[in-house]
């Protein structure tokens, strides 16, 4: 069994893989981690699989979590080309792993070619291209995610201190005109991106998307008539995929 821990921008998630089956899982913010948590589940595991995108200070406190108790563990990183999908990044090496992650992960679920939307702090949206049976991630955008544009239009206003509303094709009060902004501001982006990568890949594609505001993009997109998936925990999925990657060639 494999323990992959996803190291986040505010949030460590974890989970126990059995082959590719996520038997279990978890998530706090890194104030709450406490590193000696993960040691039941790591006794459990042959190796720990980390993937990270924050900064050092987080990912030294759970490296050094795993020497002191003498744990073997992994840091994977994103490559030119695993697991059946080749990266179109200028520079393979500089894509987030989260990001890479994903997009493995969303290949191995879907077998076609898809959009993945991790909406997160940040919400990244990353064309997966699949052509007669060859995958490539072909690129994508970061923007901020929804609780990031809400904050930054509360600081820099003097009268929008305000809770959020709901999302209206034409709002009549402020609270719903914010909440359809910030809505509409993740939906364009999406549907251009959509837009982009079908025309490139000639055939309809997929909208897969994960984390934590998920479930509110997919109402959202719903309302403009737009269907999307629910993927999941797909970060811990891909970096499962890529620790057995490097648990077999490691082997080999």
């Amino acid at each position: 069994m494999l323990l992959v821990i996803d190291i986040g921008n505010t949030r460590i998630k974890w989970g126990i893989f059995d082959g590719k089956e996520l038997l279990q899982n978890g998530a706090c913010a890194h104030a709450d981690f406490v590193p000696s948590n993960l040691l039941a589940s790591a006794k459990k595991c042959q190796q720990a699989i980390i993937g990270h995108v924050a900064s050092a200070t987080i990912l030294k406190q759970v490296i050094d979590f795993f020497d002191k108790n003498g744990l073997r563990y992994s840091i994977v990183t994103s490559s030119g080309q695993t697991c059946g999908v080749v990266n179109g990044y200028k520079m393979p090496k500089t894509l987030g792993v989260d990001r890479w992650a994903s997009v493995i992960a969303a290949y191995h679920q879907t077998k076609q070619s898809a959009l993945v939307v991790n909406a997160g702090t940040a919400i990244t949206i990353d064309a997966l291209e699949v052509v007669g049976g060859q995958a490539k991630f072909i690129g994508g955008s970061i923007m901020p995610g929804l609780a990031l544009m809400q904050t930054a239009l509360q600081n820099q206003t003097a009268n929008l201190q305000q809770p959020i509303g709901s999302l209206q094709a034409l709002p009549t009060q402020t609270d719903d005109a914010i909440a359809s902004g910030l809505l509409n501001a993740v939906v364009g982006a999406i549907v251009l991106a959509s837009q982009n990568l079908s025309l490139r890949a000639l055939s309809p594609t997929v909208i897969l998307l994960t984390g934590g505001d998920a479930l509110q993009l997919q109402d959202a997109l719903k309302f403009y008539g737009i269907s999307a998936d629910i993927a999941e925990n797909l970060v811990l999925h891909g970096l499962n995929l890529l620790g057995l990657d490097l648990l077999e060639s490691e082997s080999a």
